[in-house]
């Protein structure tokens, strides 16, 4: 409450002496010993008689204290020890800048201390029903589709207020209607300019700016920006209700980061059973090597991925992409698909290869056509395109060589030509991958490999040593059909 209220309850009789400055009343107590703040916390109206006020030094002492303990006022009962205040009070009390009334002999100072409590009791009463309806209000906002949106929104309507959802950096998720993206702007302008004061409400400032950083899990997500009009709403409800959509709002992202990893879980299982591939690499006891695709119980439609009656591309993504970036990349598009990491590369199952998807290698599938081929078939031209230094490689454009492969099956080829990569070491082998890649170049090869060009040549007359001379076309295209196949 404030002093005027107190003030103003005519049944009293107090009677102001010095204004002061005014700070919130948060309760009465009477005190006649000496040091008096021991008794009265920063906030509290101290009531007196002046019992052991005898002449102008105790006076200036009492005052003195109570200012600087931060008591909200100083009650003087006349007509029982003192028939005025005496003037030394006075003086210092108007030094002080400290509140100082008059209680009158006819009023007891117990119905001072009941009055106080009373309007604190039916304040406390209304905050706790405002508070009440507050958190009624914005957790039913949780149903929606956008819940999110909806908090803000509704945190807006309860303060009457701006109110924005921003990124770390500053960029806006969710704005209120009234103030938009403008008032958004402004408010944020500001809170990079405060110091964060620590949470639930990590920054307040005087000009009625509140702010909570959504926190799931620890790692900051986003912030919650309130600017209120000082005294339109009281700061404790405001605080609580800032705090309340902060924690629904982290609440609701780790909800959504649970829901998104168990989506994941879901459509990498469901492409390891549509290829035929279990978690180790190895072919699933659940399905044919042919990756049949009505194996198996139902998946859900929202992670069954592109529907098989239609044509749809394995990608085998290219070794830099992970797979956090290819989902992102693949929920823009808002259409089916399937994600996993299959024998250490990222795969995709879609209907079409977006452009800004880093693909290796890609091979279509015909409208009910099995899964199985076609991933191996992207696998090999991945492998092409690595063998090649070459862009995207799609199975269809494979050459005639490399379908041969697809056609008697990778694990064949390897045994057939295997006998070409068995006398080399894993430098030679390196340096066979580079040369190929950089078109049989051997400065471009050296730069690859951070050597001297004739480190190059020295290390392929070693190859022709031990498996032929590479300008045969037959050694060449089986250290080709090894290095395709090796795993």
């Amino acid at each position: 409450m404030e002093l005027d209220d107190l003030l103003d309850r005519g049944e009293l009789g107090l009677a102001p002496v010095v204004a002061g400055r005014r700070v919130p009343v948060l309760g009465a107590h009477v005190v006649e010993i000496d040091q008096p703040t021991r008794w009265v916390p920063p906030g509290w109206v101290l009531l007196t008689t002046g019992l052991r006020l005898a002449g102008p030094g105790p006076c200036r002492e009492l005052v003195t204290e109570l200012a600087a303990g931060g008591v909200a006022a100083l009650g003087f009962g006349v007509g029982i020890v003192h028939d005025d205040v005496p003037p030394g009070l006075v003086d210092e009390a108007r030094r002080r800048d400290l509140p100082l009334f008059t209680v009158p002999e006819a009023t007891p100072f117990r119905e001072i201390v009941r009055a106080v409590d009373a309007t604190l009791l039916d304040r406390d009463l209304d905050a706790f029903r405002r508070a009440a309806a507050i958190t009624d209000a914005l957790t039913a906002l949780l149903g929606g589709p956008d819940p999110a949106t909806a908090l803000v929104h509704g945190l807006a309507r309860v303060l009457r207020c701006g109110v924005a959802l921003h990124r770390p950096d500053g960029s806006v998720l969710a704005a209120d209607p009234g103030s938009g993206q403008r008032g958004a702007a402004e408010r944020w302008t500001r809170f990079r300019a405060l110091p964060v004061t620590g949470p639930p409400v990590e920054v307040v400032d005087a000009d009625g700016l509140f702010a909570a950083a959504v926190r799931p899990g620890g790692e900051l997500r986003s912030w919650v920006l309130a600017g209120v009009s000082r005294g339109s709403v009281p700061v404790p409800l405001i605080v609580r209700a800032v705090t309340l959509v902060s924690r629904l709002l982290g609440g609701l992202a780790a909800a959504g980061d649970e829901d998104a990893a168990r989506r994941r879980r879901l459509r990498a299982a469901e492409l390891r059973r549509l290829v035929g591939v279990g978690t180790a690499g190895v072919p699933d006891a659940r399905t044919s090597s042919a990756g049949r695709e009505d194996a198996g119980p139902a998946r859900p439609a929202a992670d069954a991925g592109p529907a098989p009656d239609r044509a749809r591309v394995v990608a085998v993504l290219a070794p830099e992409a992970g797979l956090p970036e290819a989902e992102r990349v693949l929920d823009t598009l808002h259409a089916p698909y399937l994600l996993g990491e299959l024998d250490g590369a990222v795969v995709a199952l879609v209907e079409a290869v977006p452009e800004m998807l880093p693909v290796a290698g890609s091979s279509a599938v015909p409208p009910g056509a099995p899964l199985g081929p076609a991933y191996r078939n992207a696998r090999l031209a991945a492998r092409r395109a690595a063998l090649t230094g070459g862009g995207p490689v799609r199975a269809e454009d494979l050459p005639v060589l490399d379908r041969m492969v697809a056609e008697v099956g990778a694990e064949r080829a390897r045994e057939l030509a295997g006998d070409f990569l068995g006398p080399l070491d894993a430098t030679l082998v390196a340096t066979l991958r580079a040369w190929l890649a950089h078109r049989q170049d051997v400065p471009a090869t050296a730069r690859a490999l951070h050597v001297h060009d004739n480190s190059v040549r020295h290390r392929l007359g070693r190859v022709r040593a031990r498996v032929g001379d590479l300008r045969d076309p037959s050694v060449l295209a089986g250290v080709y059909l090894a290095l395709l196949t090796d795993e």
